[in-house]
């Protein structure tokens, strides 16, 4: 623009454009005076500054040169004003894409300043942002610009010191902690380091996972009742296999000398008969021989022999029929005078008692 163009003109309306520019804008004038641009040769220069702004003043006579450089360069501010406002308007997207997921998100979220002490251990931390789920994690409200130790007095020290290793060593950390400054509660977390290089800033991505916890928790006990029950089970299984097998053993033995009983009793019963008959015959030819010493000493002999053939064979019959043989005095006279049952027993043997009386 010339001088002379703007002189008589009402600017205000020009004015009003400027002002209403976006942020980004910072429209350029080359204004051609007389005079120059010094506020010192032209007092007018300083009004025409204060409303135009971004205005560069070109003293008549100029080059043509100098006149194509000088619009040039306004171009070429103009065009990276443009660049500016592209870049701005991603930025925008993406800051409302973030804050929108900020704000949404279930996980809690936070970013924080890291405090160290003189020795470099990290001691506390201030909050510089927090998301709505930050407060429905951890019920902290209110909670941006404050220090955690002023909220939280008894916050575990490993927190701290997970955090500085993130600041420290700029690697992400992945972990699962449990805190009893908040209740009792499990968080699964993401910390990653935030801000500018060699700021102590800390950005955390948070989940309660305490319900998982306290089913895995129940799971890990479940398995370890059954692995007990197991671990007993085979040991029942085993007693109760060595006990069958023993039973059965027994059943066999008791099988097998129930089997010999049966035998013995039958044979028993014929060897009793054949020794009663021995018996009798050596009785008979006692009294028949003559009165020798020696052939009488035989005769005793044979007979005692018979007499525990005899004894052993009322030992097999006992075995057969499963009785305990044991010696007993018993007075006869006294029995039988205080037991009916004997005296029926007797009179029904056709025994005849002194007296020719039954």
């Amino acid at each position: 623009m010339t001088e002379e163009a703007i002189r008589e003109v009402d600017l205000k309306p020009l004015s009003t454009w400027i002002k209403a520019q976006p942020e980004w804008s910072d429209f350029p004038f080359i204004l051609l005076t007389h005079k120059g641009g010094g506020l010192e040769r032209n007092p007018a220069a300083e009004a025409l500054l204060a409303l135009l702004g971004n205005v560069t003043f070109l003293e008549r006579p100029f080059h043509p040169t100098t006149l194509v450089s000088l619009a040039r360069s306004a171009l070429r501010s103009r065009r990276r004003q443009y660049d500016a406002r592209s870049r701005l308007d991603e930025l925008r997207a993406g800051a409302a894409k973030y804050r929108s997921l900020f704000e949404s998100i279930d996980a809690g979220f936070c970013i924080f300043e890291l405090v160290f002490d003189a020795n470099g251990k990290p001691i506390d931390y201030t909050f510089l942002e927090a998301n709505p789920a930050f407060e429905r994690q951890t019920g902290l409200t209110n909670v941006i610009g404050r220090r955690v130790r002023s909220i939280l007095p008894g916050l575990e020290q490993s927190w701290f010191d997970v955090y500085g290793e993130v600041v420290k060593t700029g690697e992400p950390q992945r972990f699962e902690r449990h805190t009893e400054a908040l209740g009792d509660i499990w968080f699964e977390v993401l910390a990653f380091a935030a801000g500018p290089p060699g700021s102590s800033q800390v950005a955390v991505l948070f989940n309660d996972i305490s319900e998982r916890r306290r089913m895995e928790n129940a799971l890990h006990l479940n398995d370890e009742r059954l692995r007990r029950l197991n671990d007993n089970l085979e040991q029942r299984v085993e007693e109760r296999t060595a006990e069958l097998s023993l039973a059965q053993g027994q059943l066999r033995q008791s099988q097998k000398l129930e089997a010999i009983g049966q035998l013995t009793g039958g044979v028993a019963h014929d060897f009793n008969n054949l020794l009663m008959a021995v018996l009798s015959g050596l009785t008979l030819l006692r009294k028949r021989v003559p009165q020798d010493p020696a052939l009488l000493r035989l005769i005793d002999n044979a007979a005692q022999g018979a007499e525990r053939g005899a004894l052993l064979t009322q030992r097999m019959l006992a075995f057969a029929r499963r009785q305990d043989l044991a010696s007993e005095r018993i007075d006869i006279a006294g029995a039988g005078a205080g037991n009916d049952r004997f005296d029926r027993t007797n009179t029904g043997a056709g025994m005849a008692a002194p007296g020719g009386t039954e």
